[in-house]
């Protein structure tokens, strides 16, 4: 019976027969595909595939900087180093040109504005309305002098220093004549001038006229007294009209009611 089994059997499943009854099984062979031997071997070809692969992609990318560096620093390249200071002084070029058209401008636009608000003749008939002014009072307060003190009228009381004097008596009435002129000179900077800002130029135009006047009309003031007098008036005049002109500019403006 077991003959015939055996015989009718197939090799292969005698063979296997045969080893599982001799308690030996056969292993596969080294050159099987699945065998741990060809498993190392694949695994070792694909670490080898990949490091090869690896390097070759850090040549090219090193060989890509190459060629960059090589192009910036080349003529046809472009060199960022370079090229951005160029850019930024064509920038700094063009608005400080562009500063400089608007400056000259603005200068002219200035000039334009002060040659438009510049008007001889006004300044002429503002000059000479205050030195008229000042002359209308001193001859008033020497009017009153004349009732109060009996001293004489004379014009000589306006442009001489002989009747000035601090120190005497009868000059003393004619240093106060000066000094209270130049109250009212203050009262004609508000009512010709109407700028604080003006007043100090106005106000030595007229001590500078009166110099004149007064050394063609009797020769240069030589002494102390007069020229102590006069400046003292010029303070005067010139505080007082500003802080009155001051007040003149901050008056609000009456508004139009419809």
């Amino acid at each position: 019976m077991s003959t015939r089994e055996s015989s009718a059997r197939s090799e292969p499943e005698q063979r296997r027969v045969n080893g599982v009854s001799s308690g030996s099984l056969s292993m596969p062979s080294p050159s099987h595909p699945y065998s741990p031997k060809s498993d190392n071997h694949s695994t070792a070809s694909y670490s080898t595939r990949a490091s090869a692969q690896t390097t070759t992609t850090s040549r090219s990318v090193t060989t890509n900087n190459g060629n960059l560096n090589n192009n910036s620093n080349g003529n046809g390249g472009v060199d960022n180093g370079s090229a951005l200071p160029a850019n930024g002084r064509n920038i700094n070029a063009t608005v400080s040109a562009r500063a400089a058209r608007l400056a000259g401008t603005s200068s002219k636009m200035h000039k334009a504005e002060a040659m438009a608000r510049f008007h001889p003749k006004m300044i002429t008939a503002q000059i000479l309305s205050l030195q008229c002014f000042m002359y209308l009072a001193q001859s008033i307060l020497i009017q009153l002098n004349y009732l109060v003190f009996a001293t004489p009228t004379s014009v000589d009381r306006i442009f001489t220093s002989k009747y000035l004097h601090i120190w005497k008596r009868e000059g003393v009435a004619d240093c106060f004549m000066m000094l209270f002129a130049a109250l009212f000179g203050a009262v004609g900077l508000v009512l010709i001038v109407e700028k604080s800002k003006k007043c100090l130029d106005f106000t030595t135009t007229y001590f500078i006229l009166h110099l004149l006047l007064s050394t063609i009309y009797g020769g240069f003031p030589a002494t102390l007294d007069w020229w102590i007098v006069h400046i003292l008036s010029l303070l005067v005049m010139v505080v007082l009209g500003e802080y009155l002109c001051s007040l003149k500019e901050l008056e609000m403006i009456p508004l139009l009611q419809f």
